[in-house]
């Protein structure tokens, strides 16, 4: 069986017994853009690996009526260490990175951005 209601659920606090790390969690912040240009034909997702990230990434995943999720994601201990603002480092990976500031040209942001967290998962046993 296979329940995947996120780190964060009620279940997986309460159940799941997993004791939760800094090391072991990673913090992002995502947003909707209408009209990224250069978006692949058939929605392929996008990972964009930027240094100001690692060991993180910049993601596009295309959505229906030309809006696309735009957002990176980081360790958290990464983004402590190094006082990241993840909502400045997306916006500024999206004015100044020449992989993307011409596809986001002339885009609109749709939404406010919104932050959250991801539990990896993955885990020395």
């Amino acid at each position: 069986m296979l329940i995947a209601n996120g780190a964060n659920s009620q279940f997986s606090k309460q159940i799941g017994n997993i004791e939760r790390e800094r090391k072991h969690y990673c913090a992002g912040v995502r947003a909707y853009y209408k009209n990224v240009k250069g978006n692949h034909d058939y929605g392929f997702i996008e990972l964009h690996f930027f240094k100001s990230l690692l060991p993180g990434y910049f993601w596009i995943f295309p959505l229906p009526n030309g809006t696309s999720n735009i957002g990176v994601v980081m360790d958290s201990q990464k983004i402590s260490d190094k006082k990241v603002n993840l909502k400045k480092e997306m916006l500024r990976l999206i004015e100044t990175e020449p992989s993307l500031k011409a596809r986001f040209f002339g885009s609109n942001l749709r939404n406010k951005n919104r932050r959250f967290g991801v539990y990896q998962l993955v885990q020395n046993v």
